[in-house]
């Protein structure tokens, strides 16, 4: 539910602030407990464990980067090769977009040309009507 992420929000939002008043024992478990949320499915949570961690990091230093950094290379490295897997599946080069969108282009166009062309397309009509009604 809803405020299930928001309760593990404002903790992480006010574990960042304590940091700062902490020791080491406090960041350390903040960090592990940080770690288990680096998948989270709400972005919202995901977002306030990397602002707590990044405070860890600023007052715990080079240990904290040394912590996470196993953990968060690997999900980069999933989450890289699972774009590649779904970009083979699905082009999104420049060219295959391009080509997409001229294709949708082209059939829009086509739905324009299909009827006769004697009747005028612009509508400046209209536009007279009011000029003549505003002077």
């Amino acid at each position: 539910s809803e405020d299930k992420w928001q309760s593990k929000q404002s903790s992480f939002l006010l574990s960042e602030k304590l940091i700062q008043f902490s020791d080491d024992k406090f960041r350390s478990k903040v960090i592990q407990t940080g770690m288990d949320y680096f998948e989270f499915s709400e972005h919202r949570v995901r977002e306030a464990v990397a602002n707590c961690i990044g405070e860890c990091a600023k007052y715990g230093g080079l240990q904290v980067y040394k912590t996470v950094q196993p953990k968060l290379f690997k999900l980069i490295s999933e989450n890289f090769s699972r774009d590649d897997e779904e970009n083979k599946n699905n082009d999104a080069s420049g060219a295959a977009s391009l080509a997409k969108i001229q294709e949708q282009r082209n059939k829009h166009q086509h739905h324009h040309h299909d009827h006769d062309h004697d009747h005028d397309h612009s509508h400046d009509d209209n536009k007279k009507d009011t000029q003549k009604s505003d002077k």
